[in-house]
């Protein structure tokens, strides 16, 4: 379950890292980080080749970023960083490893 949510946390695109992103920064200040997320799953790569995988999918997906239906309402920042911090926490860069 750890795994699926590090997954689902990676701050780009339509995941919800990237809406944790969004809501936290703006449309100006995600557009860029979008290419340091790439660099750092690329580099990843070299270590578990999924993360190429994550890449490629960001690339092609992550480029969009929907906007919050209610512009209005302040965000609460303490669970978006909250959220972040979880991130961190359960991330690691080997998820999957074959043991023979």
């Amino acid at each position: 379950g750890l795994f699926v949510t590090a997954m689902n946390l990676i701050p780009a695109g339509q995941f919800d890292g990237g809406h944790i992103l969004y809501g936290l920064f703006g449309k100006k200040q995600v557009k860029h980080l979008f290419p340091v997320i790439l660099i750092v799953l690329l580099a990843l790569g070299f270590f578990w080749s999924g993360w190429w995988l994550w890449a490629v999918m960001i690339f092609m997906f992550g480029r969009q970023s929907a906007e919050p239906l209610d512009q209005i309402t302040p965000l609460d920042k303490v669970l978006g960083v909250l959220a972040l911090i979880i991130f961190v926490l359960i991330f690691i860069p080997v998820p999957l490893v074959i043991v023979q």
